[in-house]
């Protein structure tokens, strides 16, 4: 019989010692045959291996330069900040496509991942009951109509966006991009490769898609500055074929205005036909402002829990399960709450 442990507020040590020790036993007991288990399910179980790739990446882009150097060099179109997220884009339903569809080499042939992943959508041979469970849930929640290919790259992508991590440092705008596959190592590091180059490609993307929209623009502009000037220097000719000389402050104050809007106009179109050229130059810019830091590589270790780490966890798991029990069959004994 128990003495109490907690009675009228007060925690008696002596007896919470004395509870310990009577049950460290099934602890124990409980312990040995849980880390068996366990051990025998690490040294059984298909291994899995990561593989990582590092970057620093700021997605601005601005011209600093110009072709000219008129004093009208300060006028620009507001430049654009062009950002996207990397953890938006990972997560997108074009991204995984791309990655899944895919031809990799796989167990000495190529394959895609939908093809290679996408097979086990409707396998329910899985000994984790929860595994099985959401399996099941996930083949009948399946669209009916979808082909077997379409069902393939779905659950093929699921299985993609699950073992994909990315940790962001915000300060340095450092990036890693982490990825756990089973079995096959340096198919982790090909994948990794691929996911690197994707993020490459779709940056240059945005950044060649707003400079077409930039020059789409800016042209639009040049045609409207130069019906301005063209109009401004039709002005100054009529002026002066009707003032061959000029003698009076109002004719001198009317050309210089004439003059003003010619100088304006031209600046503009010269500054514009500048921003254009460095437009056409960034719609054929494959340079990356993303820069490398670690070259995708597989890990050294396997992913996942260590030995140490299914041993510990055992021995957790059983003495809050046999402690937990026991406090809980003799509540009415080592809980006394007076009234």
């Amino acid at each position: 019989m128990y003495k109490p442990i907690i009675s009228n507020e007060k925690v008696d040590i002596d007896n919470l010692i004395f509870f310990i020790k009577r049950n460290l036993k099934k602890s124990f007991k409980l312990s040995f045959f849980v880390v068996s288990l366990l051990v025998i399910y690490f040294f059984t179980k298909t291994p899995s291996y990561s593989a990582k790739v590092s970057f620093y990446t700021n997605y601005e882009s601005k011209n600093t330069s110009s072709l000219s150097s008129s004093v009208f060099d300060s006028f620009s179109l507001s430049d654009t900040n062009l950002e996207f997220s990397v953890s938006d884009y990972i997560q997108s339903e074009d991204f995984l496509l791309k990655v899944v569809e895919k031809n990799y080499l796989i167990e000495g042939e190529k394959k895609t991942l939908s093809d290679y992943w996408g097979t086990g959508y409707n396998n329910f041979f899985i000994l984790n009951p929860i595994k099985l469970l959401s399996q099941i849930n996930q083949y009948f929640m399946l669209n009916q109509n979808l082909s077997i290919k379409e069902k393939k790259i779905y659950y093929a992508k699921k299985i993609l966006s699950s073992r994909l991590s990315l940790a962001e440092n915000r300060e340095s705008k450092l990036y890693t991009i982490t990825l756990s596959v089973r079995k096959d190592p340096f198919l982790a590091e090909e994948i990794v490769g691929h996911i690197y180059n994707s993020i490459i490609e779709y940056s240059n993307e945005v950044v060649n898609i707003k400079a077409i929209e930039k020059s789409l623009f800016i042209e639009q502009r040049i045609v409207e500055a130069k019906e301005d000037l063209e109009k401004a220097e039709n002005e100054m000719l009529v002026f002066l074929e009707n003032n061959i000389k000029i003698n009076s402050p109002f004719l001198a104050l009317e050309r210089e205005r004439i003059q003003r809007n010619i100088t304006l106009y031209s600046q503009v179109y010269r500054n514009l036909s500048d921003q254009l050229e460095l437009s056409k130059i960034d719609e054929k810019d494959n340079t990356s402002s993303i820069f490398l830091l670690d070259t995708p590589q597989m890990s050294n270790s396997k992913a996942g829990f260590s030995l140490i780490d299914f041993i510990f966890i055992a021995l957790l798991f059983s003495f809050i399960s046999v402690f937990s029990y026991e406090a809980y069959r003799n509540r009415n004994h080592l809980f006394i709450i007076s009234v």
